[in-house]
């Protein structure tokens, strides 16, 4: 149930839904785009140009997996398969991260969700995606993956496997240490 609201006149309701998407999808910082049961896209916001470099123009009529890095493309044509297929685990899980191609020719670490468009029947149609880069996350958890390398390397540098030395109590409750090879 909606509240009755006066209508403007001359006002189109069904354009509602159309201003609402382009007013998110332009001033969103993550990128918004549409895909349809063809895999092309057929909307995508123009904060895809800070992403990667690509204007709108560019990217709408072509396939997101054109843009994945080569080492990511197996494994994401495959879940994209069994979300086309209706796998309702394939759309759990909140996503996925994977690289993509800019304008330039780099890649950018981007994390993508999909929410899923279904038909009456309840086919698959086509998806919603949002796309936010995150080299500085993947960035940061490579540095602190080598951090934890180096803290282990260094605390294993502190024993020596030749010798265990254990604190032990003794019968007088009196601490003292053991050494054993």
């Amino acid at each position: 149930m909606t509240p009755d609201r006066p209508k403007a006149q001359g006002h189109d309701d069904s354009a509602e839904p159309e201003r609402l998407f382009r007013l998110m999808a332009e001033t969103a910082s993550d990128v918004v785009y549409a895909v349809g049961p063809d895999r092309l896209v057929t909307r995508v916001s123009p904060s895809v140009e800070r992403a990667l470099g690509w204007t709108p123009e560019e990217i709408v009529g072509t396939a997101m997996s054109a843009l994945v890095h080569p080492d990511d493309l197996a494994w994401s044509t495959e879940r994209r398969d069994r979300l086309y297929a209706g796998d309702p685990d394939a759309e759990a899980g909140g996503g996925f991260v994977l690289r993509m191609s800019t304008r330039e020719g780099d890649y950018r670490w981007v994390k993508t969700t999909l929410t899923t468009h279904r038909d009456a029947a309840g086919n698959v149609t086509g998806f919603t995606g949002g796309m936010a880069v995150v080299d500085d996350l993947i960035e940061a958890r490579a540095q602190a993956a080598e951090q934890a390398e180096l803290f282990h390397s260094m605390s294993d540098s502190l024993l020596d496997p030749h010798v265990l030395v254990r604190a032990v109590r003794d019968e007088t409750e009196q601490s003292s240490t053991l050494s054993t090879s």
